[in-house]
């Protein structure tokens, strides 16, 4: 069996859990990781800039795949490597889709974000996500290129929304859900496994090199793709019918418990370093 050169990795529910700081465990094993020659990628739904808590605490991090896959960065100089717009022709289509249906409406612009109206939700998911976030009295006026549009709204709603099937279905788009109330429209560019092919080309690596981790609706194709996909413990139905392997959830360290099994038998590392 090949080794897994690349370790990719979802944040939320995968490596942190309620708390924002990653086990000392997690450290140590992806540590070890990197000493054998492993290439380390975050690869998250979030914006880059909403990462730097979770990149602060990863001293050997290579790589964060942002934006569902719309982004690389490169850690050490912030370099963007990749980076996937949303085509500004089809950004009033999808905002037409989103005025179906009772949600909040985002666009985001680097990593600001550009709302028509706030919300207390709205404010605190800035702050949360530590990012700037600019109310305007219409979309249109927006002439930057935009990453991400984001609709937030209960779970039925988004559930009807990602089942719009015409919608879900076109091949201009690149649809998916990080969480139950979240729907997200990208370039079709995007994906998380499509910026790990990326990264594999460059390396000259293939998705049989990359051993995957993740929990939600968009790991899917990730998981899929991956040589490995891994899903934890409690994770949506859709990851774990996909996964090749299950480990145990965030609290119980799942993925540096899956990783330390994988070093045990000689399949994490780079032959050729």
């Amino acid at each position: 069996m090949d080794k897994f050169g690349i370790i990719a990795l979802d944040i939320d529910g995968t490596i942190k859990g309620d708390s924002n700081e990653i086990s000392t465990k997690t450290k140590k094993v992806l540590s070890q990781c990197k000493n054998l020659g492993a290439i380390l990628v975050l690869a998250t739904g979030r914006s880059y800039r909403s990462t730097q808590q979770i990149v602060s605490q990863l001293d050997n991090l290579d790589y964060v795949i942002s934006f569902q896959g719309a982004q690389i960065n490169k850690i050490g100089n912030d370099e963007i490597l990749w980076n996937q717009f949303l085509p500004k022709t089809l950004v009033p289509e999808v905002l037409n889709f989103f005025s179906k249906f009772n949600t909040e409406k985002v666009a985001y612009v680097n990593d600001d974000i550009y709302v028509e109206q706030t919300s207390d939700w709205l404010d605190a998911y800035a702050k949360r996500n530590q990012v700037d976030m600019h109310v305007i009295e219409s979309f249109e006026q927006i002439s930057d290129e935009i990453i991400r549009l984001l609709a937030v709204g209960d779970d039925e709603i988004i559930g009807e929304m990602d089942s719009e099937y015409e919608f879900r279905a076109s091949d201009s788009f690149y649809a998916t859900r990080s969480l139950p109330h979240f729907f997200e429209v990208l370039s079709p560019s995007a994906g998380k496994e499509k910026a790990l092919q990326w990264l594999c080309d460059k390396y000259g690596f293939t998705n049989k090199n990359v051993i995957s981790f993740g929990n939600g609706f968009n790991d899917v194709p990730m998981i899929s793709w991956s040589g490995k996909g891994v899903a934890l413990k409690e994770s949506v139905p859709e990851v774990l019918k996909v996964a090749d392997d299950i480990t145990e959830t965030v609290e119980y360290d799942g993925v540096a418990r899956y990783l330390e099994s994988m070093i045990e038998n000689g399949l994490i590392g780079n032959d050729s370093i």
